[in-house]
């Protein structure tokens, strides 16, 4: 918010509880649910996979169609597609001083060769930790006024929150977060998105969401094991999927990782727990290897990962 009020407006994803020192979280404190309680009457949103149906072209003669094919494959004007990045870390204001109420934090990614050089917007993990009140941050493109919104909310003093948020870039390829109250910060980036000249490459194939994984009919993940995760055949062209990762019935304080299979695990996190047996949920874009993501969590417990789109 502009002027104060202990919540904002949420900007892109409603935010929940984290904890311990990792990031992210739309979550919520219900349990969830297991296999076999999603309502199967439900029927799965039509695909819009053919160009051709996608723009409304009725098929004619197949020069007419293959016309129709072409058209329909160019991205617009403006068009962006998004672009997987392996998992890192660009901000940690622990390792100085705390910011204050109303600081500005600027976070420069000038620097980060790991973006595509004309990067217009990032995909991030904001998180906020050794928070003083309860506030709010917001994140925006640098350069430009703050806007009436919020991406990250904290109820109360001492607590680790997280968000995914997608910022575009602004002033000196830079986005600012402004901090209501007094917070560290840190921010991680999972992606980015770039000018697009077709309709195809880059783009979001949602689907019906589907539960890939679910420790407690199995095992749950012990502290610091890395398990990997098959997301099934239509994910192996995929560069990386879009899931719902619910930590429940964790030991204690800790936090969830998710990044490519084959990839070193890197030095980020995706879901924050605030204490024992706390359940807690997070929306991820997560790089793939053949259709394959790897988890991990800071303590032992359960997770639940569930595809909303590749």
């Amino acid at each position: 918010m502009a002027n104060g009020g202990r919540l904002g407006r949420i900007a892109v994803v409603a935010v929940t509880a984290g904890a311990a020192l990792g990031l992210l979280a739309a979550a919520s404190t219900r349990s969830v649910p297991r296999v076999g309680t999603v309502d199967e009457t439900r029927r799965p949103t039509p695909s819009l996979d053919d160009p051709a149906r996608a723009a409304g072209a009725v098929p004619a003669a197949p020069r007419a169609a293959a016309a129709s094919t072409a058209a329909a494959s160019t991205a617009p004007a403006g068009s962006t597609r998004f672009v997987g990045v392996a998992p890192h870390r660009v901000l940690d204001t622990r390792a100085a001083a705390r910011p204050g109420d109303g600081a500005a934090v600027p976070v420069d990614l000038a620097g980060d060769g790991a973006l595509p050089a004309a990067v217009t917007a990032v995909v991030v993990n904001l998180s906020v930790t050794d928070t003083v009140a309860p506030g709010f941050l917001t994140a925006w493109p640098a350069g430009r006024d703050r806007p009436l919104a919020s991406n990250v909310n904290v109820d109360r003093a001492g607590q680790t929150v997280a968000n995914l948020a997608v910022v575009p870039l602004g002033t000196g390829r830079s986005i600012d977060v402004y901090l209501q109250r007094g917070a560290h910060l840190v921010v991680d980036v999972l992606g980015a998105f770039e000018p697009a000249t077709t309709a195809r490459a880059g783009r979001l194939v949602a689907g019906r969401p589907r539960r890939v994984l679910d420790t407690r009919e199995t095992q749950p993940l012990a502290a610091g094991e890395v398990r990997l995760v098959d997301l099934g055949d239509a994910a192996r062209s995929a560069s990386a999927a879009v899931v719902n990762l619910t930590a429940t019935e964790q030991a204690g304080p800790g936090f969830v990782t998710a990044w490519a299979a084959g990839d070193a695990r890197p030095a980020t996190s995706n879901v924050n727990v605030d204490g024992a047996d706390q359940t807690v949920a997070n929306l991820a874009v997560v790089p793939l290897h053949d259709g394959r993501m790897a988890v991990s969590s800071l303590v032992a417990g359960h997770l639940v990962v569930d595809v909303a789109g590749l």
